[in-house]
């Protein structure tokens, strides 16, 4: 519980930074977070967290210090999906989630069944740890759908697998988050 404290407090203070420095022209996304891999089948550009992601940050902070798990802020459909991308008997009450960030995409290959992006957080995360990442859909009507993707860690790049199904919902969004969740390694 104190660690849910302590992180919850962080992401409070990062948010509350963010929105005071919001006229300084951000380093953070250009010089700490990066995204490779075929660009010719899908391009991804890591954005200025947008006010959706914020107001996620937000809720799920929120959720956490009413004493919620999570993994359970998002749902049951999505706690089944990352119980199959995550090893068997894996408690997913200890996932922690260090990096939630807007991004922007276009596909240039419809007919990949999965494609393949690395990505490089201020987090570093080592190989074979559980991980998980999350797209987060914001709908027309402000809603916002999570899907659950495989993951793993690759010489310490978050590898992520972009599912067609995934894409497609992508593409019906009116924008989208990337969350990665991980075992809590400290």
């Amino acid at each position: 519980m104190h660690k849910k404290l302590i992180c919850l407090s962080l992401a409070l203070m990062m948010l509350m930074s963010g929105a005071v420095f919001a006229e300084a022209p951000s380093i953070i996304v250009s010089d700490t977070y990066s995204v490779s891999g075929n660009n010719d089948q899908l391009f991804i550009t890591i954005v200025e967290m947008t006010q959706a992601a914020r107001d996620k940050l937000k809720d799920i902070g929120a959720f956490i210090a009413d004493g919620g798990s999570l993994i359970d802020f998002f749902g049951e459909d999505v706690r089944e999906a990352v119980a199959e991308l995550l090893p068997p008997g894996f408690d997913l009450t200890t996932l922690v989630m260090n990096e939630l960030i807007s991004i922007e995409f276009t596909v240039y290959d419809w007919d990949a069944d999965e494609i393949v992006k690395y990505f490089t957080f201020p987090t570093e995360y080592e190989d074979g740890i559980a991980i998980v990442a999350l797209i987060g859909i914001v709908l027309e009507d402000g809603e916002v759908v999570w899907v659950a993707l495989e993951t793993e860690v690759e010489n310490g790049l978050v590898k992520v697998y972009f599912t067609y199904e995934a894409l497609r919902l992508m593409e019906d969004g009116s924008e989208v988050m990337l969350a990665i969740l991980s075992q809590d390694t400290n």
